[in-house]
């Protein structure tokens, strides 16, 4: 289900960092995730079921094709099937799928850029700092996330994809303005 998804859509994540850094990790442990997420990719139908929100479901979806592109497997022809829907994706979902494509068309391509000019626009200024709200918020908690989550998957492709961008130190201030006592409000946010 789409909740194995996610869980193993962060442990995936995780492998690739701790490879990256030189963990040792059991033979084909990645390309067993790689052949699972690609499964679930594959899984048509209703994305709504249960608690699950279409919103939360494509936004996953978006997450799972980034990770795909990290772990050297990408899937263009659903990076496209969901940038033909981009207008349906949660803004953390923009953020994942920007990255999904700059690996496989380079950061200055157009659906790249354009998917990075949706985000900067929505981006809520206040002083000097802005952070970026995910309408439809309501429906998304079930996927750990809030606001301040999307402000910092939307941040990190900022920092990977237009770095020198007069958005970005605006964005971490309005991270850093979000936490209270030294932390955020939810464990999903910490992390």
């Amino acid at each position: 289900d789409m909740f194995t998804m996610r869980e193993k859509l962060g442990r995936l994540e995780g492998l690739k960092v701790a490879s990256d850094a030189g963990h040792k990790l059991p033979p084909g442990m990645i390309e067993r995730g790689t052949r699972y997420l690609r499964a679930q990719l594959g899984r048509d139908g209703n994305l709504a079921e249960g608690v699950h929100s279409e919103l939360g479901e494509l936004g996953s979806r978006a997450f799972a094709v980034h990770v795909l592109g990290m772990l050297n497997s990408p899937d263009p022809g659903y990076a496209n099937k969901l940038l033909e829907r981009k207008a349906e994706l949660p803004r953390f979902g923009e953020a994942f799928l920007a990255r999904a494509l700059a690996l496989n068309l380079g950061a200055q391509h157009p659906a790249v850029t354009g998917l990075l000019d949706d985000l900067a626009r929505a981006a809520e200024p206040k002083g000097a700092t802005a952070i970026i709200r995910e309408p439809g918020g309501e429906h998304l908690h079930w996927y750990m996330s809030d606001d301040v989550r999307t402000t910092a998957i939307a941040t990190d492709a900022f920092l990977d994809l237009r770095p020198p961008g007069p958005m970005l130190p605006r964005l971490v201030k309005g991270l850093f303005s979000g936490r209270r006592r030294g932390r955020w409000r939810t464990k999903q946010d910490n992390l």
